[in-house]
């Protein structure tokens, strides 16, 4: 590559907000749903327990997913259990 192309591929890295293959990351923001949450996690955003959690599950009430030994309930779902408990959230 000569002087001139890599001058010109360096100013493109500087005019750029953030480097081009980073342009599509996804940043989780406050109005955003997390994607999944770990038990304590959701434990923590319903106010309750671990336990309470794996039986929301059981029950059916919380989608999630038993991967590696560990539940990972989906952050749409316990959206919308908090909607239907009245939580604020």
């Amino acid at each position: 590559m000569g002087s001139a192309q890599r001058s010109r591929r360096s100013r493109q890295f500087q005019s750029a907000d953030c480097h081009p293959a980073r342009k599509h990351v996804a940043v989780a923001t406050p109005t955003q749903e997390p994607r999944v949450l770990t038990t304590p996690q959701a434990g923590k955003r319903l106010k309750r327990s671990d336990e309470t959690i794996r039986r929301l599950i059981a029950a059916g009430r919380l989608q999630a997913r038993l991967i590696g030994g560990r539940w990972f309930v989906d952050g749409q779902s316990l959206a919308a259990l908090e909607r239907e408990n009245g939580d604020p959230q």
